[in-house]
């Protein structure tokens, strides 16, 4: 479960990142920078980390 939980975080990170860098190529050639698919991929990665912290949480050995 702790496995899952590491996995899922990373790829959280992930989607953020990947989110901000086009964000940025957005930004950069003069688009709007919100639109495309910047926003579900910072919305799907906030959800992930939130759920992957709490999956952390809960299966970290006491």
């Amino acid at each position: 479960m702790l496995n899952l939980s590491i996995f899922l975080f990373c790829v959280a990170i992930a989607l953020l990142g990947l989110g901000g860098f086009i964000f940025r190529v957005r930004a950069l050639l003069n688009k709007c920078p919100s639109n495309g698919p910047v926003l579900p991929l910072s919305v799907i990665g906030v959800i992930l980390s939130i759920v992957s912290l709490v999956m952390i949480y809960l299966s970290y050995p006491k």
